[in-house]
Order: C-alpha cells, then structure tokens, then sequence
C-alpha cells in the first residue's frame, strides 16, 4: 500500500506517541513428543531464539549498555532486581563487535550465573533502508492515518509468553485533533473482528440462528447492519511499511469461513509478514504441522494494549479545571457555570477507556466513579494527567513546544520508555499467569502413565517455573519513584493481577498435594507388597533363625518335598490372615477380637514350627511302627531332655533311643531298619 501523502510539519514536531503492545503466548506444536514434554522443555527459549538469529537481517538481538543518557537514567530508575528482566544484561552466544556483529555481544552490566539469558531475549526489526509507517484505513475516511514507526520490538520470555510492541509517532497536524487521537487508538490497536453484526430483519425470528454472511457481518450494510465490525471498532485495513516491504491486513479473511473454522485468531498479515517464514500459526493444523514450528495465540483479546501521549494545551487546561471541582462531580451532577467543561470530561473517559463514538458506560454516576479511579491527578496543576486502565495507559499535557519551555519535555520520553516498561512487565505478569493457568488445565485432565513418572515430572517442572516467575516477573515493588510506583501499582489493580496470582498459586498447590497423595498412595501399596513378601518368608526365617542353617532336618524323599511345601503354605496362611485382621481393624476397634484373631492366624505358623519334632514321630508311628535311631552332631541338655522324653512305640524302656556321632555332618537322618 502506498504512503498517503499529507502536508507534513517539521520532523521535530510530534502530536502524540502511540505505543500498540501485542502481548500473546507461544508454545511448539503438539506433536507427539511434545505434547507430552514437561512444561520447562516446552517453553524452552533457546530453539525459537535460533529462529531470530537466522535472519539476522530482519531481527536484532544487541546487548544493553548504559552509555546514553537516556540509557543511564533509564536503567537507573528500576530497583536492582527488576533490571534483569527489563534488558539484555546476559552474555550473548555471538560474541563480537557491535557494529559489526547483528548479534551484539556481552553486556558490560552482565552478571555471571545470573541466568538471565534462559529467562527473555529482546529483538528489534531493522529495516532493510528507508522509514517505517503505520496506516490505518477507515470507513468514510478518505486519507488513512499515517503515523511513523519509531521501532517494532519483539520480547520473548521464558514462560512461553511474548510481546510484539509498535511504537508510533504522529507528526501530522491534520490528524492531531482530540476525535482523531481517539479514531488511532481504537482502530489502531485491533487485530481481528471480535464480533459480525447481525442482520437487523431476521432479529426475533430463526434465521438468526442460520446467517452466514460473514462479508455484510464485517463491513456492515446500511439500515440492516449498522454495527458493522469495520464501521465501528475494526479498521478498513492497517498496513506496515518496514522500509521497501508493505504488508497489508484488510481482514478480507473473515469472510471465508473456511479460513477461521480452526481458530478465530488469525495472525495479522502486518505482523505474520515479517517473522521468519512459516514460524508462527494460530491453530495445529495437521496439514502444517511441522517440528520446530510454533502456535500463537493472544493473551488478552481482539485488542492491543494501547500506550498514548497526547499534548494538546487547551484540552490540558480544560481537564485541569474540570478535575478542580471534584466536589462538584462526586455525584455526577455538572453544575450549569461549569457545563462548558464537560465535553473535556466526557473526552477524556473515552481517552482512558479506548472509546470512540459512544462511551461504554452510559451511566453517569458510575462513570465518574471509574475515570476517578483510573485518574491519577499528582501532577494536575500543571497540567498532566495519567489513565490507567486493563487495557491502557495515557497522559495529557502542554503540547511539545510549551513543554520544552517549561524544561517539562522529558514527561513524553519517560512514556515512552520508563512508563512504557511498567506496561509490558504487567503485561508479561497476566500472560503468564494465563499460560500457567493453561498447563494446570493440560495436566489435570492427563492420566498417569502405567510407571506413574509422567504426572510428578510436569508438576515439578511447573512448580520450578513457577517460582521462577514469582521471584523474577512478578514483582509488589519497582522503583522507589513515587509517580512510577503509582502507574505500577493502578495496572497491576486494573488488571487484577495480584489476586489472579493468589488464584494460580492455589490451583497449583492444589495440584502439587493431589500429586503427593497420589504418590504416596502408590508407595503405601508398594510397601504393602513388599510386607506381603516378607510376611511369606517369615516362617522360614524363623526356622531357620531358631534351629541354625545348619540343623535344619533333611528327610528322605518325599519327606524332604512334604516338609518345605508344609512351613511355604503355614507361613502363607499366617500373613494373610495377619494382613486381614490389620485390614478390617485398621483402627483397633475390637481389641479382644484382635487378640482372638491373632491367635489364629498364628496357629499354621505354631504348626510349621514344630514340624521338624513331630516329623520323625510321624514317620515312625504311621509308616515305621519301630523304634527310630536318631543320630545327631550336637544336641545339648535341653534338646536331649526333650527328645528322651517323647514316647517311642515299640520300646518303653527308651533303651533303643541312642544319641551317637553323626552319619552325615550337621544333618538329621533316619536309618533304614531291616
């Protein structure tokens, strides 16, 4: 699209500024792989950083040094802490010259084992020759808005979020009326329809329900579709000159629904055009599904985040006189001496609220309650006033040249930088914390994975990332400049924040303990088997504690098979009728039945252990029926007493019952008899 030509005023003179912030969040393709990748992995920087540093050409990364004044001043207004997510203060990879190097180098405020570089990662467009413009083509408007784009920034931060930011001068006098800035911020900020209008016949009948003509919803049809998208928020067209490239968006794609089917979001064409090609799509689309490749989707809505300075001395003079007589307005009533200055009051509303037309508040009592909280008046005497809204910051004063005069120009540089900064580090907060809050959402509906290693892995990681965020982005305090911390402190409120992160810190607690307990639950059941296996060798182990390894009775076969199967299945019997009692009575409420319970389950154990004496009777009474030798290596008092008194059949004298040295070394035997 072609410049439109204007008469155009000194290049030193400037209107207004306009800042247009893109805030979005970004993740890799869900294929197979990552899709189940933790959330650290997922938002890892480094291989969409390597996408920038291809082109280097087009995106620059320099690293940050304070060797302007503005620079100087800059980096000095932000406590410590803040700095490193503010600017490139890492070591770059590319090391080099700066003037030679697209790269940058090393800045010299670089901190090692900071850990800066894995956290953001700042690119400028660099233009290939020639300005960069910014037109915005409205309905019934001849001449489209031209405004110079002083630079397109590009941050990416480690979360998965980023922010694209226009920042845009207006030096054309005929486009400098207070209607005009309010037609720039509107239209200029918006990066799809956020709605078609309806056909005004069919309203109250069902074919409401089947209107498909997205092309009238769009632009509009007078006496049917008055609210047309493009008649009243969304512009004809904008288009972005960077030097020879032009690259137009006339949201002509709206109209096909088979483009949008996927994804409402398509990424503007004034932006797509100049990213690396085939980076970015809004939607995973399997046709295009590539590795490597990222989706982006916005973090707010429709609207760009709208940063404005608008010098106008009447208009500034006018507020600082309506805002005088704040008793006057506390109930919203204007009194008649001073109804000349309510046109200022009702412009100034739709300044700070982004309207245009019609003010989206058609109450007057409540809409003096919200332009008085958004209204920070600290320096209204002379003539500056602040807005601050969810979705913008603006400033009135004096025009440029009264404000030179008066050594007050530096208020429109610390818009555009200091107070600019604010606004993308809030920015960078709430997309955030919706990213995060998209990851809770993802895990909670996974189901574990047969090892149950999947689900702690990513709450781990989220839980780490998220520290990270708390102590690195989110932060209660920036500067110890009392204007600064004001405009901080009213977007943070405006846009919630500080309640949403109380909201996200609970989600992911929540998730944490219900992943504790689940693990715990698993390793409970893990040690019950274990218990279980234990519980099978403990007869045995008894055994063979009680009488030694070395004594244990070795009978002929089958006896041998007889007795190993009898103690296997008596130590069997005695740990599950134990695991059954402790499984009814987990909490003892019976005690004398538990005590009963016991002793059963003890009896096949008691049995197991006197098997090895009751054996050799057994043998001889049943099958023998003759008295039976017992030789043994070592059998003290105790043990001989015992087997002397048990009753041999066959010999009542117990003359036959001999102890002699063994037959075999540390074995029981019995001698066959003729």
């Amino acid at each position: 699209m072609s410049k439109a030509k204007s008469s155009k005023t000194p290049a030193e003179t400037l209107f207004s500024h306009h800042v247009f912030l893109f805030p979005f969040k970004w993740a890799p393709f869900t294929q197979k792989e990552e899709a189940s990748a933790s959330f650290d992995k997922q938002t890892n920087l480094k291989p969409l950083v390597e996408e920038f540093r291809k082109v280097p050409e087009r995106w620059r990364s320099k690293a940050f040094k304070i060797d302007t004044l503005l620079g100087y001043s800059e980096y000095n207004y932000f406590l410590d802490y803040v700095r490193e997510i503010l600017y490139d203060l890492h070591e770059d990879e590319a090391k080099g010259d700066d003037n030679s190097d697209p790269v940058g180098s090393t800045s010299p405020l670089y901190t090692p084992n900071s850990g800066t570089k894995d956290v953001i990662q700042h690119f400028e467009y660099v233009p290939s020759r020639g300005k960069m413009f910014y037109h915005i083509k409205l309905q019934g408007r001849e001449k489209p808005y031209e405004l110079e784009i002083e630079s397109f920034f590009l941050h990416l931060y480690y979360t998965g979020v980023g922010v694209f930011s226009f920042h845009l001068n207006n030096r054309h006098a005929e486009q400098a009326n207070p209607e005009d800035i309010l037609a720039i911020n509107q239209f200029g900020r918006r990066l799809y329809p956020i709605y078609f209008d309806i056909d005004q016949d069919v309203i109250g009948t069902q074919e409401i329900f089947k209107d498909q003509n997205f092309a009238a919803g769009l632009k509009g049809v007078a006496g049917k579709r008055e609210q047309g998208a493009q008649r009243e928020v969304l512009a004809e067209s904008i288009s972005v000159t960077l030097g020879e490239q032009t690259s137009m968006e006339d949201f002509a794609d709206y109209t096909n629904y088979e483009k949008f089917k996927h994804n409402p979001f398509l990424l503007p064409k004034f932006i797509k055009e100049f990213l690396p090609e085939g980076l970015f799509c809004t939607h995973d689309n399997p046709e295009a599904n590539t590795k490597g490749r990222y989706t982006i989707s916005p973090a707010l809505d429709d609207r760009m985040f709208v940063v404005c300075w608008y010098g106008q001395s009447q208009l500034s003079a006018q507020l600082r006189e309506a805002f005088r007589y704040e008793q006057v307005y506390k109930n919203a009533v204007i009194e008649p001496q001073h109804a000349a200055i309510e046109p200022a009051l009702d412009w100034w509303y739709k300044y700070v609220f982004v309207n245009t037309k019609t003010m989206t508040c058609q109450n007057a009592e409540l809409r003096w309650k919200n332009m008085q909280n958004s209204t920070n008046l600290r320096w209204r005497d002379q003539g500056t006033f602040y807005g601050v809204t969810a979705y913008s910051l603006v400033m009135v004063t004096n025009n440029l040249t009264e404000l030179k005069k008066s050594n007050r120009g530096f208020l429109v540089t610390y818009l555009q930088s200091i107070y600019y900064k604010l606004v993308e580090l809030v920015l960078v907060q709430r997309a955030t914390v919706e990213r995060f809050a998209d990851e809770v959402t993802h895990i909670s509906r996974l189901e574990d994975d047969k090892n149950g290693n999947e689900l702690p892995i990513k709450v781990s990681a989220l839980y780490k990332q998220y520290i990270r965020f708390v102590n690195k982005i989110y932060f209660r305090e920036v500067t110890a400049q009392a204007l600064g911390s004001e405009l901080y402190e009213g977007l943070q409120e405006q846009a919630s924040v500080s309640k949403n992160v109380k909201d996200l810190d609970d989600e992911i607690k929540e998730l944490h303990a219900y992943v504790q307990q689940t693990q715990e639950r698993k390793r409970n059941n893990r040690l019950a088997q274990v218990s279980n296996i234990t519980a099978a060798f403990l007869g045995p182990s008894l055994l063979i504690g009680f009488y030694g390894i070395s004594s244990y009775p070795q009978f002929e076969s089958p006896w041998r098979e007889i007795g190993i199967l009898w103690l296997m299945l008596s130590s069997y019997f005695t740990g599950y009728f134990s695991r059954r009692i402790f499984r009814e009575n987990p909490s003892y409420p019976n005690q004398k039945e538990v005590n009963l319970r016991t002793r059963y389950a003890l009896i096949p154990f008691a049995i197991g252990m006197a098997f090895p004496l009751l054996a050799p009777l057994l043998k001889t009474w049943v099958f023998d029926n003759k008295p039976a030798v017992i030789e043994a290596k070592h059998l003290d008092v105790r043990q001989e007493t015992k087997l002397k008194s048990l009753p041999i059949q066959g010999d009542t004298s117990r003359k036959n019952l001999i102890v002699q040295p063994p037959l075999a070394p540390n074995l029981f035997t019995f001698p066959k008899t003729n």
